[in-house]
């Protein structure tokens, strides 16, 4: 088993699921782990195996880090972060971490979250133009979804579905 600094292990495959829990516990990330751990061939590194307290899921360009980055040295963990990657912390612990680590050469991106109650279907409907001239909107249907040489399959439908609904 792979280890950095004495401090974090790497978890082999085999075992992703076991640890799914504790990066799942910040809710708004629940669909990046899940397709990380489906889909990617993310690389997950914790401090502890048998109990977590800080972690990493690396699913480039993506890494999400997870805990309490003042349960241990954190620094291991950000020697295996590659430039450009997109860096998603789950509190404002982990973003001070990042923010004094790399310092001003950072680029955030500040994220909105809403629901239902926040974003009324008027307004959505209000929003709606309609398409240029010549194009249109088609269903993708059984066809599509299953024909290799189908460009929607190409560009999209192979890696964003599982099933035509």
């Amino acid at each position: 088993m792979d280890t950095i600094h004495q401090s974090f292990v790497k978890i082999p495959k085999e075992k992703y699921l076991e640890y799914a829990a504790f990066f799942r516990q910040k809710n708004h990330l629940a669909n990046f782990i899940d397709f990380a751990l489906d889909y990617g061939t993310p690389e997950i590194w914790v401090d502890n195996e048998d109990q977590p307290r800080v972690g990493a899921i690396f699913s480039p360009p993506a890494v999400c880090l997870q805990g309490d980055p003042d349960a241990v040295d954190i620094s291991p963990l950000f020697h295996l972060i590659a430039k450009d990657s997109w860096i998603v912390p789950t509190s404002e612990q982990w973003e001070q971490r990042i923010v004094s680590h790399y310092g001003e050469g950072l680029e955030i991106q500040t994220r909105t979250s809403f629901d239902h109650t926040t974003l009324s279907l008027a307004h959505l409907q209000s929003l709606k133009k309609e398409l240029p001239a010549g194009m249109r909107l088609v269903r993708v249907g059984e066809k599509e979804s299953k024909d290799p040489e189908n460009i929607l399959y190409k560009s999209d439908l192979q890696y964003y579905f599982t099933a035509v609904d």
